[in-house]
């Protein structure tokens, strides 16, 4: 809905006639305003109390709910590349879709937020970092120009951030020590949802610290955004897990997961953080073995990395010759395969469609371009970079390709650089999508939004 048709719905609210001020019955309003999208409801919600109100409550939100059931796959989502740089943020990003219908795609909402960062707050900024994106929440950290790390946490589309504190007994100077020993990952971001409602109760931001880079003890550093206070976790795993070169761990369904990283990596961890998804003592690891892991010889061949798509945590590993095979984490523990493909030489996968478990991007390394490629009909289909975009018609969105070549060949050069001697896990891309509500974010106690 534009911005003067939304106009002319908050002005029917009380409109005089004749003298007289006339009402609309609630029950009109509700159907009206249940018939439009999220981003227009999100808007109205500032025209009166009564409004308000109204649109925060259980019954509207299950009325929404109820009807929109149709288009619930059609939901704005982007790839963000995890560094902002001159290039392109996004590579891949549905906006203007029917649930939230957009004006613009989700990685603009990024960029406007390092440009007030820059301009408006006077901040000398030399880096910014994505560290993670989840269920429309974005992590993300900034360097200044004397060296200070500051991290931010918020929901760009609601234009809602806030300045996230470093734990009380951390010193500027002894996370630099950490990080630059590799003893710390700072990446962790963990949401508690209602399954039912889609709405968003809680978050947690999580920070691995371990006494060595191969080691079955750690410690969990949580900040909770319903005490807005950080507190401390002892953990262990049941075997010596390696966390070297670990830098993203991997959220699905409130649980964090880590990719073994060793010589000898046969398994990857798993932790909830909140009570509907602790399922094991809280001092307790989940340690869920490799399934490609043959007889004692534990020595990796396979690129191996994690993802989501689909609602699901995905396992994917890819061997010299470009076999790829996609697995999936059941609610059991247990891990099954999905999908087994034969790429050819001049594929390499970039990131999986983060709602549609048999879609996966693919960059051509000799033609130079992005392909999106289904695993269940074994079909191509050629992705160019586009200006403006064009309209998906299955989910009725705006797509965009904005790949940058540059960048992809410099991927590229890092993964072809595995030997067979080690895993890899690296995140390039963050699946950066909305939720089926928009919530606004819990704000902890004591802070406060950002102002530009």
């Amino acid at each position: 809905m534009s911005g003067a048709n939304c106009q002319t719905l908050a002005t029917s609210k009380r409109a005089r006639l004749e003298g007289r001020e006339f009402h609309l019955p609630d029950s009109i309003l509700t159907g009206i305003l249940s018939r439009l999208p999220l981003a227009s409801i999100a808007r109205l919600k500032s025209v009166c109390r009564e409004w308000k109100s109204l649109i925060e409550s259980r019954f509207f939100r299950q009325l929404y709910q109820s009807l929109n059931r149709g288009n619930s796959s059609s939901i704005s989502w982007s790839l963000v590349r995890t560094t902002f740089r001159e290039e392109a943020l996004q590579v891949v990003s549905f906006h203007g879709c029917e649930r939230w219908a957009l004006a613009k795609s989700l990685g603009s909402y990024l960029s406007s937020f390092e440009r007030d960062l820059k301009q408006k707050s006077g901040m000398k900024i030399t880096a910014m970092e994505v560290a993670a994106t989840v269920d429309g929440l974005v992590l993300l950290y900034v360097v200044t120009r004397d060296g200070e790390k500051k991290y931010f946490l918020g929901n760009p589309v609601l234009g809602q951030w806030f300045h996230l504190p470093l734990p009380p007994w951390l010193s500027l100077g002894r996370l630099r020590e950490l990080q630059s020993r590799s003893l710390i990952t700072d990446t962790g971001l963990v949401t508690d949802m209602d399954k039912n409602s889609g709405c968003l109760l809680g978050y947690k931001v999580v920070w691995v610290v371990i006494p060595q880079i191969t080691s079955s003890r750690l410690s969990f550093w949580i900040y909770s955004s319903e005490t807005g206070l950080w507190s401390q976790e002892e953990a262990r795993c049941p075997v010596d897990v390696s966390w070297y070169r670990l830098h993203h761990p991997v959220h699905s369904n409130g649980h964090l997961h880590w990719l073994d990283d060793g010589l000898y990596a046969d398994n990857f961890v798993a932790r909830g953080f909140f009570a509907s998804t602790t399922t094991t003592r809280e001092d307790l690891c989940h340690v869920i073995p490799f399934p490609d892991t043959l007889g004692g010889d534990f020595r990796p061949r396979f690129r191996r990395t994690l993802t989501t798509s689909g609602g699901s945590l995905v396992y994917i590993n890819e061997d010299a010759g470009r076999e790829l095979r996609v697995w999936r984490l059941n609610d059991d523990w247990s891990v099954n395969l999905g999908h087994h493909v034969d790429l050819g030489l001049d594929y390499f996968p970039v990131a999986m469609h983060p709602l549609k478990d048999d879609v996966i991007y693919l960059w051509s390394v000799e033609k130079e371009f992005l392909v999106s490629y289904n695993l269940g009909t074994h079909r191509f289909t050629t992705r160019r970079e586009t200006e403006s975009g064009s309209v998906d018609h299955n989910c009725n969105c705006i797509v965009r390709f904005n790949y940058c070549p540059k960048h992809m060949k410099y991927i590229y050069q890092r993964y072809a650089m595995f030997d067979g001697s080690f895993t890899i896990h690296r995140i390039h891309f963050h699946q950066f999508v909305l939720p089926p509500w928009f919530d606004p974010i819990p704000l902890p106690p004591g802070l406060h939004f950002l102002r530009f």
